[in-house]
C-alpha cells in the first residue's frame, strides 16, 4: 500500500469514527427525552424530530460532536504522529552518533558542498566541533594535494552518481589521513542533499603498506636465494614468476611457456612434468614433491621440490624451488668411483698377497683390472733384461691367450714397446685414428674407445707394463688410480720375484722381508706392530721382539697419538691405499709413508702395511737440482750443468767408499755432414738417436748426458771389472750397429770414444776426467780419419753416399747458379757444397754451377738442392742471408779432376 492511500484510508477510518459518536450521542439525547420528559410517547416518536426546528437543533448537535469527535481524534493521531517522529529523530540521530565512520550531511550550493550536519565520529576523528563544522565548505578537510578532484566529484553526485574513491583528509591540528569516501545524493523533504560517508583508513594502509613490503621482502629473499625459483600455470604452462638466479640461467622468460625455456629437445609439455604428481584426485593441492633431475639445458643436476599454490589471481600454479647439486653429483660418483678403486685395490692387494706363482698373481690382477674396471681386456708384461724383451704373462678379458703375435714385444716398438721404453705412461681416450693402433678394423668392431699402459717400475727400474683397453672412456680418477695400481703390482711382482728366487735358494718369506732396504712393518687396527723387517728394527735399532705389539705411531712418529697425516689411520678409514711424503724427526729424515689395506676372507680390514721409504738423499739432491736446469730438452739426457753436478757428487761418494768410477767422452762422427746434407731436423733427430742407444747401452746407475753439440759423456758408477774399456766400447758398438741396421734412417750413427779412470790412488777434478777423456776421444777420432778416407754417414735414397770429407773455402771462392745468381761457397767437397745465396733455393731443384775460384779456371757442373734454410730474423741483413746443401751429379772425370785440384788448394 501506498503512503497516499495509507492516509486516505486513515482520515476515512477518523471520519467514521466521529460519525458514529454523532450518532451515539443522537440516540443518547434520545433516551434522555423518553426517560426524563416524555415517559408516556414511544421510543421511536421521540427519535424522528417533531419539528424543524428539533431536526435543526439535533443536526447541529450531531455535526458538532462529529466535528468535535474529529477534532479529537485527528489531534491525538497528530500528537501520537510527532511523538513517533521524535522518537524516529532520536534513533536517527543516536545512530548517527553512535556510527564508527565520519558521516556528513552536505546541501550543493554553487558548484560547492556546504556541511549541514555532521556526527560525533566525524568531529572526534577531524578535531571540531559541530559548530565550527556546520555551514563551512567540505574542502576544508581536504588535502590540499587532492582538493583539485573536487569539482569533478561534486558534478558526479549532483548528476545522481554514487562516489567511491580514496582521498586526504586534514585534522584540525594540520595532520592528514587516508580516508575511503563514499557519498550520494539523496532528498529531504523535496530538497536535495548529499550524505557522504568517510571511513578511516589509516591502519588497512598500514596493513596494505607492511604487505606490500613483505612481498617486497619475500621477492628480495627469493632473487637472493642461489635456486632456481619459478612458478608456471598448471594449465598453461605459463612462467608466472622467476626469480634472479633462474632468470640468470635462462634469461628473461615470464609469460613464455615453461617446457620451452627451461628445456631443450621439446615439442610440448616434457614427459617428465610433475603436475599430475602435485594435486590430490579432487584437484586440490597435495603437498611437495621431492625429486632430482639433470636440466637438458645447462646439463647441471637439480635437486628440486615441487609443490601446486593457488596463485595471487586464484589458479593454480607449480611453484617450484631447484638446488644445483652438481657438485655433489660428481662427489658421489667421484665417491662411487673411489668405491670401485679401493675394490680394484683390495682385489689387486688380494692378488699379490694370495697367489701362489707369479702367474696367478699377475692373472689375479688382469681379472680384477677387467672385473672392476668394466675393461675389455687387461694384460701384463714382465720384462725380461737378458733379451731385453716384455713377455706376456697374463691377459684377462675378450683375450686370454698368452702366445702369439703379443705373447713378446720389444722396447720402443708399438705402444707397449714405447711405455718399456720411455717408462711413462701412454693413455689414448679415442683409439679410433690412433696411428700406433694398427688395426683400425679390429676397434671399430670391437668397440674399443680407450686405451691406459703403464710402465711397471721400482726405483726407476723396468719390471714390465700394465695395459688395458676399455669400450668407455676412462675416467681421470681412475687413470690416477692406476698408478697406485701400478705402483702396487710393481712392487708385488718385484717381491715376487724376488720371493721365487728365495724361493730357489730354500730362504724363507722372512728373509724377503728383510732384504728390503724400506723400513715395513704390518700393523694392526688397534695401531700394534705385528711384524717388522731388519730395515725397521735397525733404523730403530731395536730387536724384533722390543718391537712387537708397541705402538706403531709411539716408534715411528714418536707421538702419544696418531698424528693427522697417518697413513695407516687414513687406510684403516678409508679402506684404501694412502700414500705421504714427510719429515720424520724420530727417523730423522725425509720418508714416502704408504699404508695399503690389508682384508681378511670376509672383506674386512684387518690392518695395513706399513711402509717407510728413505728418501732424504734423493730430496737433498731434488732440492740442488731444482736450482738449475739440469736436463737437455732434445734428448732428455742430462745437461753438462747437471752432469757435472751429479758427477761431483759421486766423486766425493767414491773418494767416501772406495768406489772406482770411469768417465766416457763421445762425439758423434760425422754430425755436421748429417746437418747440411739432410737439415736440422734430420740432425736433431740424430742425436735423439743417440740418447737411446746410450739408454741402451749403459745401466741406469749410470749418468748418461749431453755434453753440448754432438758431444756425450757417460759416467759409469759401481765399476768392478777389469778391462771396462773393452766391455763398454764393445757393448756400445753392438747396439750402434743395431740400431744402424734396423733403425731405417738415412743415415748412420758413428762415434769417437776416450775414457778416464777415477779411484782412491789417482783422485781428480771431475774437468779433469772429462779433459783426460776428451783428448783420448781426438785420438780415437784422429785414428778414424787416418784408417778410413770415407765415412759412411749417409744412406739410403741419397744415393751415391755422400763420402768425401768436407772442407771450408776462404771468402775468395764464388760461384754463378743460373737459378739463383751470385753465391758464395762456404765449404766444398768431391761430393758437393754449402752455398750462402741472396735468395732461397727450392729443395730438390736442379741448377747449373760455374764456380771461380781465385787461382784457377771456372769449374761448371750440375748439382741438385738437397736442404734449404731460412735465417733468423735478425740475420737476414746480411747481403747472402740464405744457406743451401748441393749435391753434384754428373761429374766427368774432368770435372772431378778440377775439383780434386779446388778442394787441395783449399785444404792446403
Amino acid at each position: 500500500m501506498t503512503d497516499n492511500a495509507r492516509d486516505t484510508f486513515r482520515s476515512v477510518h477518523i471520519a467514521l469514527i466521529a460519525l458514529g459518536i454523532g450518532v451515539l450521542f443522537w440516540f443518547l439525547e434520545t433516551a434522555i427525552e423518553y426517560f426524563f420528559l416524555h415517559p408516556g410517547v414511544h421510543f421511536y416518536e421521540l427519535l424522528i424530530p417533531r419539528t424543524r426546528h428539533e431536526l435543526w437543533m439535533r443536526t447541529l448537535i450531531v455535526l458538532l460532536t462529529v466535528t468535535m469527535a474529529y477534532l479529537i481524534v485527528a489531534l491525538s493521531r497528530h500528537l501520537e504522529i510527532e511523538r513517533a517522529l521524535k522518537r524516529s529523530e532520536l534513533t536517527f540521530r543516536s545512530l548517527f552518533d553512535q556510527a564508527s565512520d565520519s558521516i556528513f550531511l552536505l546541501t550543493p550550493s554553487q558548484g560547492d558542498l556546504i556541511i549541514k550536519d555532521a556526527n560525533k565520529a566525524a568531529l572526534t576523528t577531524h578535531g571540531y566541533t559541530r559548530d565550527e563544522l556546520i555551514g563551512k565548505s567540505i574542502t576544508m578537510l581536504d588535502d590540499p594535494d587532492t582538493i583539485g578532484q573536487f569539482p569533478d566529484r561534486v558534478k558526479s553526485l549532483l548528476s545522481g552518481a554514487p562516489l567511491n574513491a580514496e582521498a586526504r583528509h586534514v585534522r584540525k591540528d594540520g595532520s592528514t589521513f587516508p580516508v575511503e569516501v563514499s557519498a550520494r545524493s539523496i532528498e529531504i523533504e523535496g530538497r536535495p542533499f548529499i550524505i557522504a560517508f568517510d571511513r578511516d583508513i589509516t591502519n588497512r594502509k598500514i596493513a596494505e603498506d607492511a604487505l606490500l613490503y613483505s612481498r617486497k621482502a619475500l621477492i628480495t629473499v627469493l632473487d637472493g636465494i642461489e635456486s632456481v625459483i619459478y612458478a608456471s600455470d598448471m594449465k598453461t604452462y605459463e612462467l608466472l614468476y622467476m626469480n634472479r638466479y633462474t632468470k640468470a640461467l635462462f634469461g628473461e622468460a615470464e609469460g613464455k611457456l615453461c617446457w620451452q625455456v627451461l628445456q631443450k629437445g621439446q615439442s610440448g609439455p616434457c614427459d617428465f612434468c610433475t603436475n599430475d604428481k602435485l594435486l590430490t584426485r579432487e584437484g586440490q593441492p597435495a603437498g611437495i614433491y621431492h625429486w632430482q633431475f639433470q636440466n637438458t639445458v645447462n646439463r647441471k643436476w637439480y635437486d628440486i621440490q615441487d609443490r601446486a599454490i593457488q596463485w595471487v589471481d586464484g589458479r593454480l600454479a607449480r611453484l617450484e624451488i631447484a638446488t644445483d647439486i652438481t657438485v655433489q653429483k660428481e662427489v658421489e660418483s667421484e665417491l662411487i668411483e673411489r668405491m670401485k678403486l679401493a675394490e680394484l685395490t683390495a682385489a689387486i692387494g688380494s692378488s699379490m698377497t694370495e697367489g701362489a706363482t707369479l702367474s696367478t698373481m699377475l692373472e689375479g690382477c688382469t681379472i680384477s683390472l677387467v672385473t672392476h674396471l668394466d675393461a675389455f681386456f687387461a694384460r701384463i708384461w714382465i720384462y725380461d733384461e737378458e733379451n731385453d724383451s716384455l713377455v706376456l704373462r697374463a691377459s684377462s678379458g675378450r683375450y686370454t691367450r698368452l702366445d702369439g703375435y703379443h705373447s713378446r714385444k720389444k722396447p720402443g716398438v708399438s705402444k707397449i714397446g714405447m711405455i718399456a721404453q720411455e717408462k711413462s705412461p701412454i693413455v689414448t681416450k679415442n683409439i679410433i685414428g690412433d696411428p700406433q693402433i694398427i688395426d683400425q678394423e679390429w676397434a671399430k668392431q670391437e668397440g674399443v674407445l680407450s686405451f691406459a699402459g703403464h710402465p711397471l717400475m721400482v726405483e726407476n727400474r723396468l719390471i714390465g707394463v700394465m695395459a688395458l683397453f676399455s669400450r668407455n672412456v676412462l675416467p681421470e680418477l681412475t687413470l690416477r688410480a692406476l698408478m697406485s695400481v701400478a705402483r702396487i703390482i710393481s712392487v708385488g711382482i718385484d717381491q715376487k720375484l724376488a720371493e721365487e728366487k728365495v724361493t730357489a735358494a730354500k730362504e724363507e718369506w722372512e728373509r724377503t722381508f728383510d732384504i728390503i732396504p724400506d723400513l715395513i712393518a704390518i700393523i694392526d687396527t688397534n695401531y700394534r706392530i705385528a711384524r717388522a723387517n731388519r730395515a725397521l728394527t735397525e733404523k730403530l735399532a731395536m730387536t724384533r721382539n722390543d718391537i712387537i705389539g708397541k705402538k706403531c705411531f709411539t716408534l715411528l712418529h714418536g707421538t702419544e697419538a696418531p698424528p693427522d697425516y697417518c697413513p695407516h689411520l687414513k687406510c684403516v678409514t678409508g679402506a684404501e691405499e694412502c700414500v705421504n711424503e714427510v719429515y720424520e724427526e724420530k727417523l730423522g729424515g725425509y720418508y714416502i709413508m704408504s699404508a695399503s689395506p690389508i682384508f681378511d676372507k670376509s672383506g674386512n680390514i684387518t690392518g695395513s702395511v706399513h711402509v717407510a721409504r728413505d728418501i732424504s738423499a734423493r730430496k737433498i739432491m731434488e732440492s740442488r737440482l731444482e736450482e738449475a736446469a739440469i736436463t737437455d730438452e732434445l734428448t732428455g739426457l742430462f745437461n753438462r750443468r747437471g752432469f757435472l753436478t751429479l758427477a761431483e757428487q759421486q766423486c766425493r761418494l767414491a773418494d767416501r767408499i772406495g768406489q772406482k768410477i770411469s768417465l766416457l767422452y763421445l762425439d758423434l762422427d760425422g754430425f755436421k755432414n748429417i746437418n747440411d746434407e739432410l737439415g736440422h731436423e734430420i740432425g736433431d733427430q740424430a742425436l735423439t738417436d743417440m740418447a737411446a742407444v746410450l739408454r741402451k747401452t749403459f745401466r741406469a746407475s749410470d749418468i748418461v748426458s749431453r755434453i753440448g753439440g754432438d758431444e756425450f759423456a757417460v759416467l759409469l758408477t759401481e765399476r768392478t771389472e777389469s778391462g771396462i774399456e773393452e766391455t763398454v766400447t764393445g757393448h756400445l758398438q753392438k747396439n750402434l750397429n743395431d740400431h744402424n741396421q734396423h733403425a731405417g734412417r738415412p743415415y748412420e750413427l758413428l762415434v769417437s770414444a776416450g775414457i778416464a779412470h777415477y779411484n782412491g790412488d789417482r783422485k781428480c777434478s771431475t774437468y779433469d776426467l772429462m779433459r783426460e777423456a776428451d783428448a783420448r776421444m781426438y785420438r780415437h777420432k784422429k785414428y778414424h780419419h787416418l784408417t778410413r778416407q770415407v765415412t759412411p754417414f749417409l744412406k739410403g735414397d741419397l744415393t751415391p753416399r755422400r763420402i768425401y770429407a768436407r772442407f771450408s773455402t776462404g771468402e775468395d771462392c764464388w760461384a754463378e747458379l743460373d737459378i739463383s745468381g751470385k753465391a758464395r761457397i762456404k765449404n766444398i767437397s768431391l761430393g758437393g757444397a754449402c752455398l750462402k745465396t741472396f735468395r732461397p733455393l727450392a729443395k730438390g731443384s736442379t741448377c747449373s754451377i760455374r764456380i771461380s775460384p781465385t787461382e784457377f779456371e771456372d769449374i761448371t757442373l750440375t748439382g741438385v738442392v738437397i736442404w734449404s734454410s731460412v735465417p733468423a730474423v735478425e740475420d737476414r741483413k746480411e747481403d747472402l742471408p740464405f744457406e743451401a746443401g748441393l749435391k753434384f751429379i754428373e761429374l766427368s772425370d774432368s770435372i772431378k779432376s778440377s775439383l780434386e785440384k779446388l778442394i787441395g788448394y783449399v785444404k792446403d
